[in-house]
């Protein structure tokens, strides 16, 4: 079993109320890549908040206010120098499940201190991830895009934050239990409770991003591209997908540009750009 399946395997045990124990493997204060670090914190964060003791309980609930405070620092879904921003499937539903999953345990347990961080993480990434829709879906440049990169979790999550009519792989009530999807599944359980996600909704907030991206919008659809990393950096960028052109009257896939290899295409008269992530807004 990789790293990936068993740090969901917690997850999912607890999001299904079971009491697992303690992990000390799979904790990843320190090193690990920012997904498992993610879902590490998250899964003891709700593993010590219903099961742990009043030790494990306080160091917990730290982690979890450092994991968002880090992105605050670094950048969002970043930590340190290792970069995992705005990544398609299926490391996206990494991400969110981790700061849904952190969100659902800080309404169990009352703490005010992690809600408010968790509500300004949703308010960002809302805000980033609404300036890349087309006709409903998102398409948007980041890291981790092998192959054909796909972005129906972000769709699902995006749309249901939004109380937008299902589409796609979220018309089928099976697709909701699907792995892939534990993170829109959280963000649908907590909107059932009547949690607003700090405002997400209505956010136009953008966080911090350690490649701070421009969005371009034409008349006919927009080009969102990244900006390329400074020489001797040193940041961990692993298959990046620099930008993406989606036009807006086309049912065909997005054009994409990969490793800086080529400029982002214009698409016309230009109506408006925006620069996103050099300081959260």
């Amino acid at each position: 079993m990789g790293t990936h399946e068993a740090l969901m395997d917690r997850l999912e045990m607890l999001l299904d109320g079971q009491e697992i124990p303690f992990s000390a493997n799979l904790q990843f204060e320190t090193g690990g890549t920012v997904n498992f670090w993610a879902m590490a914190v998250a899964g003891e964060y709700l593993r010590a908040i219903r099961f742990g003791t009043d030790a494990e309980k306080k160091k917990a609930r730290e982690r979890a206010r450092e994991y968002f405070d880090r992105q605050r620092k670094d950048g969002h879904m970043s930590r340190g120098l290792a970069v995992e921003q705005s990544c398609p499937d299926p490391h996206y539903n990494f991400h969110l499940v981790s700061a849904a999953a952190i969100r659902l345990g800080a309404r169990e347990a009352g703490h005010a201190d992690v809600l408010a961080d968790s509500g300004e993480w949703f308010r960002w990434h809302v805000g980033l991830y609404r300036s890349c829709m087309s006709n409903g879906e998102v398409f948007m440049p980041g890291l981790r895009a092998k192959g054909n990169p796909s972005w129906q979790t972000s769709t699902m999550a995006i749309r249901t934050i939004l109380g937008l009519k299902p589409t796609g792989p979220a018309k089928k009530a099976a697709k909701w239990k699907e792995r892939v999807f534990a993170g829109p599944r959280i963000v649908r359980q907590l909107l059932s409770q009547n949690d607003d996600l700090g405002g997400a909704k209505d956010s136009t907030e953008t966080p911090l991003l350690r490649l701070p991206m421009t969005v371009r919008h034409y008349e006919n659809g927009y080009v969102a591209f990244l900006q390329r990393p400074a020489a001797g950096s040193g940041l961990t960028i692993l298959e990046p997908l620099d930008w993406v052109c989606v036009r807006h009257d086309s049912h065909d896939a997005p054009d994409l540009g990969r490793e800086w290899g080529k400029e982002p295409p214009v698409l016309g008269k230009l109506i408006q750009e925006r620069q996103l992530g050099k300081k959260a807004v």
